[in-house]
């Protein structure tokens, strides 16, 4: 029951290659997912600030006061009492920091991320080739030169950066949309509607064009 469980979650194959990596190693690809995941949050304040920002300009340009929820952000951000002019750079100048350093600390922990994993590629490969080395040599010649050789290194490879890399990296692009979806549903659900209908008739044209035909 429990195995069912953990492949309703857990795809298979990247239940198998998580496997293949010492224990020790596991608890830190859950502890990157998550790091990842929370990456996500500061988009949505990113894009939060880019949103006030977009409607404080509006209201600006059309000499009006900024609706409630804007002036409530203006006042948690202590510039309220500002110039028109000072509030729209400050906000600017807030969402590009934000998603600025987003980007730098997205960029550090996937750097590490695939550092991580082609050192561990390499111990698994040495591992394999020291067991290898250790059997009989009736054992060894069971398999062609080209499936040993393959096994040993590009396939390794495969494992730990094709399979586990991409996993990690879906698993952070998924929860940046489920985290975006909730924000917009939070703030306008039309929005939100209309945003999710839009990118999914995209999404299956995409896939209709370049999969299917």
């Amino acid at each position: 029951m429990f195995s069912r469980v953990k492949n309703l979650i857990i795809p298979s194959v990247i239940f198998k290659a998580i496997q293949i990596l010492p224990r020790s190693d596991r608890p830190k690809i859950i502890a990157i997912t998550c790091l990842q995941i929370g990456l996500g949050f500061i988009d949505l304040l990113g894009v939060a600030a880019m949103g006030v920002l977009g409607a404080l300009a509006v209201t600006g340009v059309q000499s009006q006061q900024p609706g409630n929820r804007v002036s409530e952000v203006l006042k948690l951000l202590g510039i309220s009492n500002l110039s028109f002019q000072s509030q729209v750079a400050f906000l600017g100048l807030l969402a590009a920091s934000i998603l600025v350093f987003r980007t730098i600390i997205s960029v550090i922990v996937t750097k590490r991320i695939l550092f991580f994993l082609s050192r561990r590629s390499a111990l698994i490969s040495s591992n394999l080739i020291s067991r290898l080395l250790s059997q009989s040599i009736i054992k060894v010649q069971a398999n062609t030169v080209q499936e040993t050789a393959y096994a040993l290194t590009a396939g390794v490879s495969s494992i730990t950066l094709g399979v586990l890399g991409a996993a990690v990296t879906v698993v952070a692009d998924i929860s940046l949309l489920c985290i975006m979806l909730i924000g917009l549903f939070i703030v306008d659900q039309l929005i939100a509607f209309t945003t999710i209908l839009f990118f999914g008739c995209l999404g299956v044209a995409l896939y209709k064009i370049m999969n299917v035909r």
